[in-house]
């Protein structure tokens, strides 16, 4: 496995995806988790359920029409995919200015997630928590109206669930 996982940058400048093989998504949520907290950001919200979590840099980050980043790990076909993004406020548009400084806190992230993901264990083997497909249905839904998934992905990964 690498450790740094393998970067992407989708056609949605203020989110990043990066994908991190043979890795769970318990342990890369762990890992993100830690990450951010040695960065000295604030976790405002999390989800364990739903391995997602919202976070924002300590102290001022301009005027950010933003509630804060947001974090969501989810298993991937060969381990597990994190996606970063900026949180929005209804109404309101990132101007490039913004979009910089969310991928600038996201790289920071990513980077740091590369010292902190190999001290983390993989959790304990035994039955996954089971999601039924209408909470996958929801975060799906959830992601592609946040801007983090395409239109395409979203129904290609609503398709996989619903066969």
């Amino acid at each position: 496995m690498s450790p740094a996982g393998k970067r992407h940058v989708p056609r949605d400048p203020g989110s990043l995806h990066a994908v991190y093989p043979g890795c769970s998504a318990t342990k890369l949520y762990t890992a993100a988790l830690n990450a951010a907290t040695a960065l000295g950001f604030v976790i405002i919200r999390r989800d364990d359920a739903r391995t997602a979590f919202l976070f924002r840099a300590p102290g001022p980050v301009g005027s950010w029409p933003t509630d804060g980043m947001i974090a969501v790990i989810r298993p991937a076909a060969d381990g597990a995919r994190i996606v970063i993004g900026a949180e929005h406020l209804t109404g309101y548009r990132l101007d490039a200015l913004d979009w910089h400084q969310a991928n600038a806190i996201g790289l920071m992230l990513l980077d740091r997630m590369k010292s902190v993901l190999p001290g983390i264990p993989e959790p304990a083997t035994g039955a996954p928590p089971v999601r039924s497909t209408a909470d996958e249905l929801e975060t799906l839904a959830e992601l592609r109206d946040r801007g983090l998934l395409t239109e395409d992905e979203y129904t290609a990964e609503k398709n996989k669930l619903l066969s």
